[in-house]
């Protein structure tokens, strides 16, 4: 079957938001044709008189299925329309050229402008902000489809800077708080759930992502790996009540690290280190009273950061997977990946923007090497498979 009738026989079931999708291309398409056309018509008048003869119809194809194309024509056949161009029939490519702009951050007029210099392909506005609003639905989706079983599951947040409108004044960018989960499913492997845009991190907007996962379809995970934020553990027995808790070693020994002499600061790390890489959690616990015994001499303001629960949940798992399950460093190497995309821009354009940005980011990490099985999985035995909820 060729590639139009096998597009043709997809697009019979496509969904009512395909099917909006694609009603908002072709009126934006044949908009952007209806402007050109006026355009022609008065540069006509100062050179050859010229007059609309109606219009013929092309069918095109698109990434959201087959529409109808009413191309203007003039009496004397001068006209000639670049937004498809004249012999082609598919402009999928289109939709690529200009979703790369916009995950780069560029404005509508910016790839209106891009194209044109580019490719020479004449592009209105319009049409590149109807590519755009469905690719926005595509990042809202993201957010919102089912997802997979997890029994393990990372939430941390990272600061970006974003572009907020204010009536009567400047826009000014403001750094605000993406909080992602990213899981390990039941086969090993890492995927970004979720991310979620908010003003500042807290235990309540934790918990409402939580309850999304929940809904969504996660399962009921055995552990939760997080950061420090007060409430936390709190919030994971809340939503989860039957989930394990592990708080980030990274985190507590950079926290305990921060208020020592930078001279001492190294050695600390390193004897906190010995403490979590005990073969069992009896000879990390008496580790642990060696380590606060020999620090709290010096900075007994550190022992608040070991008051939490959670320090050792990890040990109740198979010894290959435990390294990572001690910190979030998964969730943070996504966040590393969102950073690199930011940092030849000053931020998110705006709100609608970065959910899109950080979508595309998130299904690339996804589909790439990065969403391999997790650190010891292959070392894992099948009892030990079956104890994590976890098959190959």
């Amino acid at each position: 079957m060729s590639d139009f009738n096998a597009t043709k026989s997809i697009g019979k079931a496509v969904s009512p938001a395909i099917e909006l999708m694609r009603r908002a291309t072709e009126q934006a398409v044949n908009e952007a044709m209806e402007d050109q056309f006026l355009s022609f018509l008065e540069d006509c008048l100062s050179d050859a008189e010229s007059h609309r003869n109606g219009h013929y119809e092309r069918k095109v194809l698109t990434t959201v299925g087959e529409m109808a194309a009413r191309v203007p024509r003039d009496r004397l056949g001068l006209f000639e329309e670049r937004v498809i161009g004249r012999y082609r029939r598919r402009i999928d490519e289109l939709d690529a050229e200009i979703g790369r702009p916009c995950s780069q951050g560029m404005s509508a007029s910016d790839i209106s402008q891009y194209l044109s210099s580019t490719s020479g392909v004449e592009v209105s506005e319009r049409l590149v902000l109807a590519v755009v609003k469905g690719s926005y639905g595509e990042a809202e989706r993201f957010n919102s489809r089912a997802l997979p079983r997890c029994p393990l599951v990372y939430l941390d947040g990272t600061w970006l800077p974003v572009r907020r409108k204010y009536e009567g004044g400047p826009d000014r960018y403001e750094r605000e708080c993406v909080m992602v989960a990213l899981g390990v499913t039941e086969s090993g492997r890492k995927e970004v759930l979720g991310f979620w845009m908010v003003p500042g991190e807290s235990s309540s907007e934790w918990g409402r992502c939580l309850e999304s996962l929940r809904e969504r379809g996660i399962g009921n995970p055995l552990l939760f790996v997080t950061d420090g934020l007060q409430g936390m553990p709190e919030a994971v027995r809340r939503v989860f009540p039957g989930s394990l808790h592990q708080r980030c070693l990274v985190h507590v020994g950079r926290n305990m690290s921060s208020g020592a002499r930078k001279k001492g600061r190294q050695g600390m790390l390193d004897d906190f280190k010995e403490v979590y890489s005990a073969e069992s959690e009896a000879e990390a616990k008496a580790r642990l009273g060696l380590f606060v015994a020999k620090w709290s001499r010096t900075y007994p303001s550190f022992r608040k950061y070991l008051a939490e629960p959670g320090l050792f949940s990890f040990y109740r798992f198979p010894k290959p997977i435990r390294k990572a399950l001690y910190t979030s460093n998964a969730v943070e190497a996504f966040h590393a990946c969102l950073k690199r995309k930011l940092k030849a821009r000053l931020g998110l354009h705006s709100v609608r923007n970065g959910h899109y940005l950080i979508a595309v980011e998130a299904e690339r990490y996804n589909r790439s090497m990065h969403c391999k099985a997790i650190a010891g999985f292959d070392e894992l035995t099948d009892s030990e498979l079956k104890l994590v909820g976890m098959s190959r």
